[in-house]
């Protein structure tokens, strides 16, 4: 699995450092400070030192989708980019991501009973922006740092004479959630996994080696299929994550 971290240089430039786990040595690129709210890493580092007026404006946003920590915080302070191991950066990331993912689950908990209103108000005629959240939701509170949900949706007919007829759709992304149509492999993804939706939520398959999950939940007894790569999976995230489709399955809240 590809490992990717973005490491400010300056306050006006930012490395992005790339590891592949055949690799030995990073694939090394400098970006401007502006490319950093776009670019596909796994988590910001910083040095104390360089951070300016701008440095909280510019790491707040990013915190809304990745774990943002200094440098000393995680043990790269005194380490060169070009002595980076994959083994010192995967280091790196799991000191960021378990802060990081305990605070969205806290925070998550003291808000669920406000989310959970406020997405089944978003269920029925805005199927679309429900799973834009849910995704986001779920990218937080799993620490995921790639997220496919494939879902049911309602194709609206083009003519009176014609029936609105059930398909396949998916958010899926890095950082930000995409939503897509779904297409034969995702109708066959679904068909594949079609025993496994009787459950409100359950986590059909998780591959700690590779970091990679499948789980099946129903929301209204409608599938969804959640597909992800996560650093780790902790109890606190698993109950979290159960607790927010039991609550979007239960009419009273």
């Amino acid at each position: 699995m590809k490992r990717t971290i973005g490491i400010l240089k300056s306050p006006h430039q930012f490395t992005q450092l790339s590891f592949s786990s055949d690799s030995e040595t990073p694939e090394s690129q400098v970006h401007d400070i502006d490319d950093l709210a776009r670019a596909e890493i796994d988590a910001c580092f910083y040095p104390k030192s360089t951070l300016n007026e701008q440095g909280p404006v510019i790491l707040g946003e990013l915190v809304k989708s990745i774990p943002v920590r200094s440098l000393e915080e995680v043990g790269l302070a005194n380490l060169d980019d070009k002595k980076l191991t994959l083994e010192s950066m995967q280091n790196a990331l799991d000191k960021a991501y378990g802060p990081w993912t305990l605070h969205n689950n806290i925070s998550l908990i003291d808000e669920l009973f406000n989310v959970i209103p406020h997405l089944n108000q978003l269920w029925p005629n805005e199927r679309t922006t429900f799973f834009e959240e849910l995704w986001h939701l779920l990218k937080l509170n799993l620490g995921t740092t790639e997220l496919k949900i494939i879902f049911n949706t309602i194709q609206t007919a083009e003519k009176e004479t014609q029936k609105d007829k059930l398909s396949r759709a998916m958010i899926s992304g890095t950082r930000k959630g995409q939503p897509l149509e779904g297409g034969d492999v995702e109708n066959q993804i679904m068909e594949h996994y079609s025993q496994e939706f009787h459950k409100i939520f359950d986590i059909i398959d998780y591959n700690q080696d590779k970091g990679e999950l499948v789980a099946a939940a129903t929301i209204k007894k409608s599938p969804v299929l959640i597909m992800a790569k996560l650093p780790h999976l902790t109890k606190l995230q698993q109950a979290v994550t159960k607790s927010l489709f039991e609550g979007l399955s239960c009419e009273s809240l």
